[in-house]
């Protein structure tokens, strides 16, 4: 108490500095000095990992229009299967507006009468798209189309409805809702006809409409290459899907997986349980998507194939291991050899080297 005042107190009738009068009654008040009382700031809750799936189980996959060609290898060796080519989106739309999804609907058949499960290969992507809806193509993908924007997220949101109505089967747990959108040096989205036509916020949308058309259960991917261990592409990929992932828009992360051994292992594989780890700690479930291995040298490609193998093993988020075809005389690049059976449908090293680990390493 600094200063006090009664019912006969003629003193100083304000307090000094740093003081406050409180006034107990009508005839009696005094100056103190209140000492204010400490600001909190709530602390910022740690990031908390969502909770690994129950069980530890890795889809062991292939991709193959035509799985009847290999006799039962299909059915004998994976069990979930990929359309190479079939479900894009020129497979099925061949004129404008006009849907055709007989081939899909009789792999799905296929699939469901051998025990497979399906991924599907893909909703959107700037090659591979009808050729009516391009004008300009640039080292095979589309750059630019003769619709305005509304017309093209009108040919978008058919294509995605379309799809997911026509094809909606149990028998599919997957779809790679975009594929490719990350410019290979990082810097940010490919100049491609989505992005010069419909602007940059196209990759929110389209994860928008794949998420309001697509049948319950069934998980929203992005796909990509590059994206796989360290490096500037690698970032882009992991930040683009974080944001989706943030809006409850994807599930998951397709890593295609494209090797090719005489870059060197570094450079395509340095860091990648580190990367596929942080997609984990955001609860974002991890596919292995294209898997190939350009090499002539069987025994490293080996063990090309068994280091991603164990890093998708040991991750308790990885979900699926494809390899992109069944046998090198039919692969998308034959003359590297990249697959697991040679031309004459034998099982090479990297069979081995990857099915213990995904098949049997569980």
């Amino acid at each position: 108490m600094e200063l006090a005042g009664g019912g006969n107190y003629n003193g100083p009738t304000t307090c000094a500095a740093g003081l406050t009068c409180v006034q107990y009654s009508i005839w009696y008040s005094q100056c103190v000095r209140v000492t204010p009382a400490p600001t909190t700031t709530a602390p910022t809750p740690a990031p908390v990992t969502p909770p690994p799936p129950e069980s530890k189980f890795i889809y062991f996959g292939t991709a193959t229009d035509y799985p009847t060609n290999y006799g039962t290898i299909v059915p004998d060796t994976f069990n979930l299967l990929v359309s190479e080519n079939g479900m894009k989106w020129d497979a099925h739309e061949k004129q404008a507006g006009v849907f055709d999804f007989t081939k899909s609907l009789a792999q799905i058949a296929y699939a469901k009468q051998n025990g497979l499960k399906m991924r599907g290969h893909c909703l959107v992507w700037h090659n591979q798209m009808p050729s009516f809806y391009c004008s300009t193509f640039v080292n095979g993908g589309c750059t630019a189309t003769t619709l305005n924007a509304t017309q093209l997220w009108a040919a978008i949101e058919t294509r995605i409805q379309k799809t997911f109505a026509d094809l909606n089967d149990p028998t599919i747990i997957a779809w790679d809702v975009l594929n490719e959108a990350v410019a290979d040096n990082g810097s940010g989205l490919k100049q491609d006809v989505f992005y010069n036509t419909l602007g940059p916020d196209y990759v929110t949308q389209i994860f928008t409409l794949a998420r309001k058309y697509a049948p319950k259960g069934v998980k929203l991917f992005y796909n990509d290459y590059n994206c796989d261990a360290a490096g500037g592409k690698a970032d882009a990929c992991f930040n683009l899907v974080k944001g989706l992932k943030a809006k409850g828009l994807v599930d998951g992360m397709g890593f295609q997986m494209h090797l090719m051994t005489q870059y060197g292992a570094t450079s395509q594989m340095g860091g990648m349980a580190a990367n596929f780890k942080r997609y984990s700690d955001l609860g974002i479930t991890i596919h292995v998507t294209e898997m190939d291995v350009g090499t002539s040298d069987f025994t490293l490609q080996a063990q090309w194939y068994a280091q991603v193998a164990t890093n998708c093993q040991q991750n308790p988020w990885c979900e699926a291991f494809v390899v992109w075809g069944v046998s090198d005389k039919d692969s998308w690049r034959a003359q590297y050899t990249p697959l697991l059976f040679d031309a004459n449908l034998q099982k090479k090293p990297a069979f081995n080297a990857s099915h213990d680990v995904i098949v049997k390493g569980h």
